[in-house]
């Protein structure tokens, strides 16, 4: 696991000037001089958990500028290599494509639990007896989850889309 704190860290400050930083300190209720401190890791400021996770919630909603956007997933993508994890984008749908990005968020899951579970069968380059049953049982998952989205699409309408 690497976590480069410090990169991170200089990926929010882009994150913040892209918003940029004096709508991101109004819209956190925050005096501009404080969140230029807290960004500019002065002795006597600190940029807090809270603080960060509203800056990506806002730079992350559909009024802010692209650039700052960008950089919010980008600093999401930095945390999470850093952990060794990865996340999908699941678009936000409504009516009759909430069944279907159930199926997906499964498949989804279901996806990273079976590379998981072949990744540690494989970390020590032996196998147990017990570690393929597993990862027969994930594949066995992972193609059920395959199959429903399958059955799913073999039941749908097509609706094409007017101007």
């Amino acid at each position: 696991m690497t976590l480069d704190k410090q990169q991170i860290i200089d990926q929010i400050k882009i994150m913040a000037m892209a918003y940029p930083l004096k709508i991101m300190a109004n819209d956190l209720d925050k005096p501009y001089s404080t969140l230029s401190n807290e960004l500019d890791e002065r002795e006597y400021a600190k940029l807090g958990f809270r603080t960060v996770l509203s800056m990506l919630e806002r730079s992350l909603s559909c009024e802010a500028p692209e650039q700052s956007s960008t950089a919010a997933l980008k600093v999401l993508d930095m945390i999470e290599a850093g952990f060794n994890r990865v996340a999908y984008n699941i678009p936000e749908t409504g009516g009759h494509m909430v069944e279907i990005m159930h199926l997906i968020s499964d498949l989804s899951i279901q996806y990273a639990e079976d590379i998981n579970n072949l990744a540690n069968a494989m970390q020590d380059g032996q196998w147990t007896s017990d570690e393929i049953a597993q990862c027969r049982k994930e594949n066995r998952d992972l193609l059920t989850s395959c199959l429903q989205i399958e059955a799913y699409l073999d039941h749908l309408e097509p609706r094409e889309v007017s101007e």
